[in-house]
């Protein structure tokens, strides 16, 4: 996670903490148990997180494991309960959702990695990073075109705004999209992040080539998303490994590094 100086630059990039990490771990074996809810009251009750650190926490483990993509975690809460001295017994996640059943999982994971690989056959032979995220971006806006209906909140399916929104239903908002092209970078061996910005209830990808940081914003890039036929118009590289600068200037404002968890189109 990256942090920006008065100059509204890119400066530091942010790692989790050992105790982060094992709060990621929780919650994620959790959610690939498909368990009803998250016991952490080890976080509260001997690291003394507070609601806000977990939430937040809690959205940004979500984001940055596209392969929870059955998860729905817009709504969830807490659930505490204490001894009769007051002192704290438990403190769990609930109300989360899953939208697919336990049993489903196994075989929706193997559609998406038969993509994965078909993907990644892609860049055989291929060394350079530039040239790899540059054919992981093309693979995207090839199979996957803009989801108007979900952009329109006409379909609420917590599917459209995944990896596999894009990969298999091969239609997406703008979250689908970074989470894929952000799966498919991880495993060309490439970091990325995710960028959003409030003003433009948008977000998109922030690419590591060599010790440099890039946006990439694959949404804008797919000729769909401008009312072009992809069969005819070219793909486009408007918005493909862009300075800080040059994404400002293409007009992409509001920008900040995070979990857009108020996203609802573009």
């Amino acid at each position: 996670m990256a942090r920006l100086d008065e100059n509204n630059v890119w400066k530091e990039i942010y790692t989790y903490t050992p105790e982060e990490r094992e709060f990621e771990r929780v919650v994620v074996g959790a959610f690939m148990n498909f368990e009803e809810s998250i016991d952490i009251t080890k976080f509260v009750k001997e690291y003394g997180w507070d609601d806000a650190r977990l939430t937040n926490l809690f959205s940004d483990v979500i984001w940055n494991n596209p392969q929870l993509f059955f998860v729905s975690a817009k709504n969830f809460s807490y659930l505490m309960m204490e001894y009769s001295d007051g002192e704290l017994a438990e403190y769990r996640i609930i109300d989360y959702q899953y939208s697919i059943r336990k049993e489903e999982y196994s075989q929706r994971k193997a559609e998406i990695d038969l993509v994965v690989a078909d993907a990644m056959g892609k860049l055989s032979g291929v060394t350079d990073l530039v040239e790899k995220a540059r054919r992981l971006h093309d693979y995207i806006v090839r199979i996957c075109e803009y989801d108007e209906k979900a952009a329109a909140e006409i379909d609420p399916s917590p599917l459209a705004r995944t990896v596999y929104s894009v990969l298999i239903r091969h239609k997406a908002v703008c979250e689908g999209y970074v989470m894929a092209y952000r799966y498919l970078l991880r495993e060309a061996g490439i970091r990325s992040e995710e960028v959003f910005s409030d003003e433009m209830n948008h977000c998109w990808n922030y690419v590591q080539i060599g010790d440099k940081w890039y946006h990439v914003d694959v949404t804008f890039d797919d000729p769909i998303f401008a009312g072009k036929d992809p069969k005819t118009f070219p793909i486009l590289y408007d918005y493909f490994l862009l300075s800080d600068e040059e994404i400002t200037a293409m007009g992409h404002c509001g920008w900040k590094i995070g979990v857009p968890n108020t996203i609802q189109h573009r």
